[in-house]
């Protein structure tokens, strides 16, 4: 019997935790806050791999970004559940799992537990993720370099992958891997002299032993423990869980603005497919940081080199620096819209508040045009600028709370006003009147998005 499982009960509430804007919006501290004011012990990652870092504070001053953890880890009772969605980087996974008891985060692996549908990310595809976003020059996609895009490509166009299950025998991963190796090495054949760092990682590339990275899979393999959706839904029948998401609204690939996303379904879609398959009550949380930010290349409206605030990102070689802007209420308004609404949102960084509080809530594009409503257009919206900045007193964090609840149409949840979950507060605390998990996009106005009771 394995300790770390919860007793098992009837399945209670999920709560869905969705950045709405480019990511870094506050999700992983969210989580954490979540976990421990509804008596969470599960979190579901929903989305993404290893690419989105999610930073989490504690008290005494300890710290983690989350890749592909869940958020709630430092609790030792909750345990972290990598879903179908989500894609594992065996490697990067157990550095995480050892920097994790480094910090006194104990039995970290044996908390993990691992869909055997996921995509394993291998080395081949990140070689190959980071050799195209070098050639590309001034033209970066700002991807993060982690092979996560590489690795569906494959999947969904060429039938070329490996997958959790794959590992769980000997046999099969050599040979899978060997044909990675040639497939990425026909297709960036044309890259060679192209760029010298380049030349470099494809030497590497072409000269990395399938067979090392075979032995570490099957001792990898030895470690985990797979187990289906259906397995820990009965596990955890009677308990809250918490879905904690990658990346944000924004970025999202289908809806974001292409080539300046992230390969993933980044609205509540995939979380909602499991709720519904299990049976759970979705509330779905959206997170806005009060002022914007962007970590990586792509259009960016509202953003300001003026502004500046602490933050835990730094700048890294494939993204850059951290970006600021100021909060746009265009952006935010199409990102409630593509998620089909949400049932209310977590505002994080009200501490970086100040009077007045500056907005952008209309668009001016290169033909001088006006407007509220955004277009997935990433050339479009690199000569769009804001029509105008405006300014809101701020007398407390209750009206600037009335004042973006009245402009997006829907409630506030939780506010943050630090790093901690000390530091959060929950304004609604009475009982939340969940959507349904089968509620879509077309079922919920896109306008006014589903509110909370009371």
């Amino acid at each position: 019997m394995n300790p770390f499982r919860h007793p098992s009960q009837q399945v209670r509430r999920a709560y869905i935790v969705q950045g709405l804007a480019f990511g870094d919006e506050g999700k992983g501290t969210m989580v954490d806050y979540l976990c421990r004011a509804h008596d969470a012990p599960l979190v579901v990652r929903y989305n993404g791999g290893p690419q989105g870092a999610r930073n989490v504070v504690q008290p005494d001053g300890s710290h983690h970004a989350f890749r592909q953890f869940g958020s709630g880890m430092f609790i030792s009772e909750v345990c972290t559940f990598l879903s179908k969605y989500v894609l594992v980087d065996p490697f990067a996974l157990m550095k995480e799992a050892e920097a994790l008891e480094g910090k006194g985060i104990r039995h970290a692996q044996e908390r993990l537990f691992i869909d055997p549908e996921c995509l394993i990310i291998t080395p081949y595809h990140q070689y190959a993720n980071r050799i195209r976003e070098l050639v590309r020059g001034v033209n970066r996609h700002g991807s993060g370099g982690y092979g996560v895009g590489e690795t569906r490509r494959d999947a969904l166009l060429w039938g070329t992958y490996i997958q959790v299950k794959d590992i769980l025998s000997d046999a099969p991963a050599l040979g899978m891997l060997d044909d990675i190796r040639v497939h990425k090495l026909k297709q960036l054949r044309e890259y060679w002299g192209v760029n010298r760092e380049a030349d470099g990682l494809l030497t590497e590339l072409s000269s990395e032993d399938p067979r090392r990275i075979a032995e570490f899979y099957r001792l990898f393999a030895h470690g985990i423990q797979p187990t289906t959706w259906a397995e820990v839904t009965d596990t955890y029948r009677n308990a809250n869980v918490v879905f904690e998401g990658t990346a944000g609204t924004l970025l999202d690939e289908t809806h974001g603005f292409a080539p300046y996303i992230t390969p993933s379904n980044t609205t509540f879609d995939n979380a909602l497919e499991l709720c519904d398959a299990a049976g759970l009550l979705p509330v779905r949380v959206g997170v806005l940081r009060t002022h914007f930010t962007r970590h990586g290349a792509g259009p960016f409206v509202s953003e300001d080199r003026a502004l500046a605030f602490p933050d835990h990102n730094v700048r890294t070689k494939w993204q850059g620096e951290m970006r600021f802007g100021h909060f746009d209420f265009v952006a935010a308004g199409y990102a409630i819209q593509c998620c089909g609404g949400i049932d209310g949102l977590a505002l994080t960084h009200m501490d970086c508040v100040e009077s007045p509080f500056a907005y952008v809530d209309e668009y001016r594009d290169a033909h001088g045009l006006t407007s509220s409503l955004l277009k997935p257009d990433a050339k479009g919206l690199f000569e769009t600028e804001p029509a105008n900045l405006k300014l809101q007193p701020v007398e407390a964090q209750e009206s600037l709370v009335r004042f973006i609840e009245q402009q997006l149409g829907c409630k506030v949840l939780y506010t943050s006003s630090g790093p901690t979950y000390l530091d959060k507060v929950n304004l609604r605390p009475e009982i939340v009147q969940p959507s349904s998990a089968r509620a879509g996009a077309a079922e919920i106005p896109l306008t006014l998005p589903k509110q909370i009771a009371g």
